[in-house]
């Protein structure tokens, strides 16, 4: 509204006459009223033929005319289709003290007497509706008739109508034209009450209550405007405007339109709560704070998470206990075994296993750099050789890698071949790692080589290094974890590096193999990939200080604390920042790391120094993810 409130009683003048309008029109937005019925005129009036109103006892005689209005007050000139001549009526229902070329106003008090309904048109259908309030109600009874040929009068007695208005309902703003509610349905045993709603399209819904003696409301539904609350009773015929207006009948029990109470439901709401600007509004105050504010899954500040819980789509790769440090990367869950590895001459044998995914790695070479051939028990052995001179002899490196290799005793026959290594194999992947392997030879006490891992990763790798003197040996380094070796001061040695649950190997990852601690004498190694039988999974994993070497990605990867504790293969919650709950025995203010022990932290750090967080209280750390 745009005017001080006029109340019932006084005394409008006619330069008040903006102030009124803005006034009614305000406050009858969207204000429901009881419906008297419908008036059909689906074919244009002749002339003469007549609209009769009763209106509290009083007939009110319109009569439809051609060619002029005329004179006779209650005139309606017929116009030029049905829906015109409609139209026309309308506005003289609407204004009936005012003559225009259409029609001619109506004495005085049958002006106050139409005053008391309200009118609206749809196509060719008015429809009246009561204009009575629990303060204010001329209207006592009513009912219409007519001559115009086609049209019929219908009372309406179990609906309601709402008049126009414009309503916001869930950021949409809805204009309403007006219009009759849903039908109500008279209670069966017991008094009722029903809530009238308007949604976003503009349509009107009743909420049905329950059935007592001393009924109550239902709740109001969500994204929905109230209008009003109607009480039913049972055994009513009809709906009126308020309370005893009629016994043993329904009414209007309260209005409750939302621009005059409160709307919003603050225990809920099902759309986002936006200010009407970036940086304009607070939540609480320096004076006024929130006891407790809960978040699914981070707050920000300034586009930056502030103590943010994330919980992956990944699933954890083990069991993960809450508190527990958390790091991201890589695990295989099948190691690759082993039943033998050693060193023979050209011919020998060794036993292997019944064992599942079974493979022979073997490795020869000799020093007068011809082609090295042969079998095992009876299979052939395809060897990729290279060659090498070092300090002016020739040397050959040969690799071979049999699948499934025949299990009990085999025996070797190779041709020129000095010396050979050899692993069993077992929970390798039966396909060919052959173009995973490399050879190299130089004149440096620290050789190496390097070549890039199959594409499922490996887990294990088998290594050969030798000397060309008896009198020197050393050891392997590189990023090789190396499980088993034989060296001797009197020959070559050897070594097969298999990597366990601590050092996972990525997929393309480079190896590199190096010798150290031999004197400079010539060097020849090899390096071969195995697959391992099972792929490489990613995930979250205990975070360790365990070495970096080795592809481990348990120090590297640290991301956070887990919330809470879970099994492998099961969602897991990480607190990526902000405080981590749930620890205990921590020491307040002291600084935590990683420890070598998967899963744990402690005030010294590990192998690895990541820093993870500063105690806050014995059972809360405040996370600082640092190395």
């Amino acid at each position: 509204m745009r005017s001080f409130r006029v109340v019932n009683g006084e005394t409008g003048y006619a330069q008040q006459f903006t102030n009124l309008r803005n006034d009614a029109r305000g406050g009858s937005f969207l204000h429901a009223h009881q419906q008297l019925g419908a008036l059909a005129l689906p074919t244009n009036p002749t002339n003469g033929q007549t609209l009769t109103l009763t209106i509290n006892g009083n007939a009110i005689v319109i009569t439809f005319v051609t060619g002029s209005v005329g004179t006779t007050a209650g005139n309606i000139l017929i116009q030029g289709t049905a829906a015109l001549t409609a139209a026309a009526l309308l506005a003289f229902l609407n204004q009936p003290q005012t003559t225009t070329g259409n029609a001619v106003a109506l004495s005085a008090t049958n002006q106050q007497l139409v005053s008391y309904l309200a009118w609206s048109l749809v196509g060719t259908t008015i429809t009246p509706s009561s204009n009575n309030n629990s303060l204010y109600a001329p209207l006592s009874s009513f009912s219409a008739s007519t001559t115009v040929t086609g049209a019929s009068w219908t009372a309406q007695t179990l609906k309601l109508y709402v008049e126009p208005g414009v309503v916001y309902v869930s950021g949409t703003r809805v204009i309403f034209s007006g219009g009759s509610t849903p039908l109500v349905t008279a209670p069966a045993s017991n008094p009722r009450i029903d809530v009238l709603t308007i949604d976003s399209s503009g349509t009107l819904a009743w909420t049905t209550g329950s059935e007592n003696a001393s009924p109550s409301a239902p709740a109001y539904p969500g994204n929905k405007v109230p209008i009003c609350e109607l009480y039913n009773v049972v055994g009513e015929t009809a709906l009126y405007d308020f309370d005893n207006q009629q016994n043993g009948q329904g009414y209007i029990y309260n209005d409750v339109r939302a621009f005059l109470q409160p709307l919003m439901n603050w225990t809920a709401f099902s759309s986002d709560f936006i200010p009407d600007g970036d940086g304009t509004r607070n939540l609480g105050s320096a004076s006024f704070e929130w006891e407790n504010i809960y978040a699914k899954s981070g707050i920000f500040l300034n586009g930056a998470p502030f103590g943010t819980q994330l919980t992956f789509s990944g699933t954890a790769l083990e069991s993960i206990s809450a508190g527990a440090p958390v790091a991201i990367g890589l695990l295989q869950n099948t190691d690759i075994g082993y039943d033998t590895s050693g060193k023979a001459g050209p011919s020998g044998s060794i036993t292997i296993a019944n064992n599942s995914n079974r493979v022979l790695v073997v490795v020869a070479y000799n020093n007068n750099g011809t082609t090295i051939s042969g079998t095992f028990a009876g299979q052939s052995l395809s060897f990729t050789q290279d060659s090498h001179v070092l300090s002016a002899t020739n040397y050959s490196v040969a690799t071979a890698v049999l699948i499934a290799p025949p299990t009990g005793s085999g025996s070797f026959s190779l041709t020129n071949a000095t010396n050979v290594f050899y692993w069993s194999l077992y929970n390798c992947a039966q396909t060919s790692p052959q173009d995973n392997r490399a050879t190299s030879g130089a004149t440096s006490t620290s050789p190496s080589i390097s070549t890039s891992l199959n594409t499922d990763g490996a887990l294990a790798v088998g290594v050969l290094f030798t000397t060309a003197s008896s009198a020197n040996s050393g050891s392997i380094t590189g990023n090789v974890y190396v499980e088993h070796t034989s060296t001797s001061s009197a020959g070559p040695s050897y070594a097969l590096g298999e990597a366990g649950v601590a050092n996972i190997y990525a997929a393309n990852q480079v190896m590199t193999l190096a010798t150290t601690g031999a004197t400079s004498e010539d060097w020849l190694t090899a390096l071969v990939s195995i697959k391992p039988a099972t792929a490489v999974s990613e995930g979250l994993l205990n975070a360790s200080s365990a070495s970096v070497a080795n592809g481990n990605t348990r120090a590297t990867g640290f991301i956070g604390f887990a919330v809470s504790s879970v099994s492998a293969s099961q969602s897991l919650t990480v607190a990526l920042n902000g405080v981590a709950t749930g620890l205990s025995a921590l020491i307040l203010g002291a600084e935590y790391y990683l420890n070598d022990t998967n899963g744990t932290i402690g005030i010294s750090a590990g192998t690895t120094t990541r820093k993870v967080g500063v105690a806050v209280s014995t059972t809360q750390l405040l996370i600082a993810n640092s190395w």
